[in-house]
């Protein structure tokens, strides 16, 4: 197999969110993002996680 795959589970007391993908990342509505580019709702998530780092990359 080749390609990028990717999971990410979000949980709390109240909510459980699930979302993952292959050789795609998500737009903002969860569709997926048949584009080479990332979305701007994934380049969102990777800054954000990428603060929650301390700034180190992740990608």
């Amino acid at each position: 197999m080749d390609g990028t795959q990717w999971s990410l589970r979000l949980k709390d007391r109240h909510v459980d969110v699930q979302a993952s993908g292959s050789n795609s990342d998500p737009l903002a509505d969860g569709q997926p993002n048949d584009t080479p580019e990332f979305s701007a709702a994934f380049e969102a998530y990777l800054k954000g996680m990428e603060a929650l780092l301390g700034g180190r990359t992740f990608r």
